[in-house]
């Protein structure tokens, strides 16, 4: 009897052999999956991070270039005569805008300074980003471009009030200006097409889209989700940082508060054919540097 008992005892089962292996194997894939989820955790908040550098960058881009400065010569160019003010890139009289404007994220912010980076890169490397295409591996910058028609009303329907030129009781309206605005664009291209649509929630993207490298530019989103392999997200530029470091930045704030002010010429002579929002010259009267 008591030799059957040694016997039992003397070692563990296959069974039991079995067991533990399952129950390490479990553990060992439930660790796996959690090291994962926070490793696509981190890639996404890391790749909301340079996305919101680029926008800031983008802004104190904005801030410098939508209306313009005094040239620092004093020599003029070909379409500026000498000390007035030079149009900047994004001002409507640059006679080399486009919309979409693209942003070389290397030459446009970084080298200018607009975007701080000691990184070769330029940004801190992701592993959702595919760096075949783009202005800087994989992220496309640029501005897109919103006209809209100002306009006053001129006569109205009897003696009713008017609230705006749009109510049904003004029977006549005149163009007196047009406002430009200039919405930042960044898009980034993914590593695996087929989980765009997924990382398109996850990083709470605007719609997904693709480039085009004639233009160097991304099509803006046109509806939610979109198609295509490129993640985009669109904001105004409103959201800079007040303590922009450019060349330029001291007398910004000056010349933007006095364009507010005085752009805007006498009522009666923008509603009176044929100017009807056009300046002295026949061009039209811009109302920019919003948003």
């Amino acid at each position: 009897m008591i030799a059957n008992d040694w016997r039992r005892n003397r070692g563990i089962t296959v069974f039991e052999v079995l067991l533990v292996l399952v129950i390490g194997a479990s553990l060992l894939l439930i660790t796996i999956r959690q090291f994962q989820s926070y490793r696509v955790d981190a890639d996404v908040q890391q790749l909301k991070y340079n996305v919101d550098t680029i926008f800031q960058a983008m802004a104190r881009y904005y801030k410098v270039n939508c209306y313009g400065r005094v040239d620092p010569d004093n020599a003029g160019t070909a379409y500026n005569p000498p000390g007035q003010i030079e149009p900047g890139t994004l001002n409507p009289n640059h006679p080399d805008v486009t919309n979409p404007f693209p942003v070389n994220i290397q030459t446009d912010l970084i080298d200018k300074r607009f975007l701080i980076s000691n990184l070769p890169t330029g940004l801190p490397l992701n592993p959702l980003v595919d760096y075949s295409d783009g202005n800087l591996g994989g992220y496309v910058a640029q501005f897109n471009e919103s006209i809209l028609d100002r306009y006053v009303c001129e006569t109205t329907n009897g003696n009713v009030s008017v609230n705006t030129p749009y109510d049904t009781n003004c029977t006549s309206k005149k163009q007196m200006g047009t406002i430009v605005i200039w919405r930042a664009q960044v898009a980034v291209k993914l590593n695996d097409p087929d989980t765009t649509d997924q990382y398109l929630r996850l990083l709470n993207g605007d719609c997904l889209s693709d480039y085009d490298a004639g233009t160097q530019t991304v099509a803006p989103c046109q509806g939610f989700p979109g198609s295509g392999s490129y993640v985009v997200w669109e904001r105004l530029p409103s959201f800079a940082s007040p303590d922009l470091q450019t060349d330029y930045w001291l007398q910004n704030p000056t010349v933007q508060q006095f364009t507010q002010m005085y752009q805007t010429y006498p009522m009666v002579y923008l509603i009176t054919p044929p100017n009807e929002g056009n300046i002295p010259g026949g061009q039209p009267q811009y109302i920019y540097c919003g948003s």
